[in-house]
């Protein structure tokens, strides 16, 4: 039980989801493809961003708020995208020293942008 509560105090879900098992479509590149598989997403958030990773056959998806990525995740994980691949979503997480991180540097950019 401790162990349980030191890792959800240094892990927190982002609003970003991790897609794997995609077809090779997805990352051929051709506009008609990607726009494709973005609109899976932009029912969701029409501020959605997605960064494509082919050399491991992932792309992550993110979200301008963590519920839409939640409803995302609840109704998208595992369906079948193209009749041979059933797409598999992860939440995005992110450890505590990293958020640590990031806070301290947005504060130094907005710090340094005002000074």
């Amino acid at each position: 039980q401790i162990e349980k509560q030191w890792y959800q105090r240094r892990v927190a879900i982002t609003a970003g989801i991790l897609a794997t098992n995609l077809p090779s479509w997805v990352f051929n590149g051709d506009a008609q493809d990607n726009e494709l598989f973005e609109s899976i997403f932009n029912v969701y958030d029409n501020d959605v961003r997605i960064s494509y990773f082919p050399s491991l056959h992932r792309a992550r998806i993110m979200f301008s708020d963590l519920d839409l990525a939640v409803a995302c995740m609840q109704q998208l994980n595992g369906i079948d995208i193209d009749g041979h691949h059933k797409m598999r979503l992860s939440y995005v997480y992110l450890n505590y020293e990293e958020m640590q991180k990031r806070k301290k540097y947005r504060l130094r950019l907005c710090v340094d942008t005002t000074a």
